[in-house]
């Protein structure tokens, strides 16, 4: 493994890319600010905390994440707009997106307001709509890869784990790994069933869930027990954890989430369908029964 990149260490990727503060880490990278100095323009670089001969499977999923956001275009996708290894180790050149993660939105406010959430949640199926057009599957959709703009858009990143529709290869998923966040994973990819677009809708659910709630729909004490709790537990709806949740919205988030697959919409597009109907049914909610519903959830903490 290798040391995170500092200023000190490394200034230049390339002689195009000069690093700069970090942005944030994972299991996978570290994200720093950047510039392209051709341009003079933000960017956002992602390098692999491995080197090409440590770690083959982090290097390939490295390789599938750039070739999947590269293939997309759309407002809700951070874009890949380069790519290359550098001292040995694979790195992305992003789009540098103006925002706050979404997980740290929710764990900033508590939780959201409906309507906020389900255009939230539009947006982002929106975009899943694109790439599941485009025949490739996220399968790491969560808070935690969703930027809020503040151009008042939601954007998805991280297509680290992504996969072809096509793809049968299951390399990167045997021996028993599971891949995906147990928090937002789908009960039939938990029991090693191929992934396909409704593992995506799924995992999009349990994100609208947790902006409902503040709480991700199965929180136990390891992630061994919170796969098995979205084997077998049952769901509890969102309107039962904060007051004044609308009962079509409960049944959105059972929808997207129901445990068979063939009961959840087959892939985003017809999701967000789904999903703005209900959006046009909350917002003839009146701002008075939206602040209702804020403050006896507060009163109940």
């Amino acid at each position: 493994m290798i040391a995170a990149p500092s200023v000190a260490d490394v200034v230049v990727i390339d002689g195009r890319y000069r690093i700069e503060a970090e942005l944030g880490r994972g299991g996978m990278g570290v994200v720093h600010r950047g510039t392209q100095l051709a341009l003079d323009r933000p960017v956002a670089i992602k390098r692999l905390l491995h080197r090409i001969d440590d770690d083959g499977t982090s290097v390939e999923r490295f390789r599938r994440e750039s070739l999947a956001a590269s293939r997309l275009a759309h407002p809700g996708i951070v874009g890949v707009l380069d790519a290359g290894v550098f001292e040995g180790a694979p790195y992305l050149v992003m789009e540098l997106v103006d925002g706050e993660a979404l997980d740290d939105h929710i764990a900033r406010k508590g939780f959201l307001p409906v309507a906020a959430a389900l255009a939230i949640t539009a947006q982002l199926g929106d975009a899943l709509a694109c790439a599941h057009d485009a025949g490739i599957l996220h399968r790491d959709v969560k808070p935690a890869n969703v930027i809020l703009a503040r151009d008042g858009r939601a954007r998805l990143l991280d297509f680290g784990l992504a996969t072809l529709v096509s793809d049968r290869d299951t390399r990167l998923t045997r021996y028993g790994v599971l891949l995906g966040t147990p928090d937002y994973l789908a009960p039939e990819i938990a029991r090693g069933a191929a992934p396909d677009p409704r593992g995506d809708v799924y995992a999009l659910g349990a994100t609208l869930y947790e902006m409902l709630t503040g709480k991700t729909p199965f929180e136990r004490a390891t992630p061994m027990a919170t796969v098995l709790a979205h084997l077998s537990d049952e769901l509890v709806l969102p309107s039962h954890l904060v007051p004044g949740i609308d009962d079509v919205v409960d049944a959105l988030v059972a929808e997207l989430m129901a445990r068979n697959p063939a009961e959840r919409p087959p892939d985003a597009r017809r999701a967000v369908e789904r999903i703005g109907a209900t959006l046009s049914r909350a917002r003839r909610l009146t701002e008075r029964d939206l602040d209702a519903a804020l403050i006896a959830a507060l009163a109940g903490d």
